[in-house]
């Protein structure tokens, strides 16, 4: 199934093959700066989705775009032989700082 939705988000660019917050393979990084580690800490943006019962975090993810447009297919494990999967566009404005950290 990743497969099918890697070559699917290749329209936006390179894609990412994350495990958690780390590459799995190559590419590390896309020519436009995402990485796995971008994980809306900066930008209060993630992908967790505890409220509708599917927790991506620490999961394959598959990224592509850049840090201010994202585009994201997290999958969960298979339980009772069925795969959750969530996508996600995420399109910063403008003049929202991503670089630098805003945690508490």
């Amino acid at each position: 199934m990743a497969a099918f939705y890697k070559k699917a988000m290749a329209r936006f660019g390179d894609v990412l093959t994350c495990q958690g917050n780390a590459p799995v393979g190559t590419p590390t990084t896309t020519s436009e700066g995402l990485d796995c580690t971008d994980s809306g800490k900066n930008t209060h943006i993630n992908v967790n989705g505890r409220g509708n019962g599917i927790d991506l975090g620490g999961e394959l993810q598959l990224k592509a775009g850049s840090k201010r447009h994202q585009h994201i297919v997290g999958f969960e494990q298979p339980r009772d032989g069925k795969t959750r999967f969530a996508l996600v566009a995420i399109d910063l404005p403008a003049g929202v700082d991503t670089s630098r950290d805003t945690s508490d």
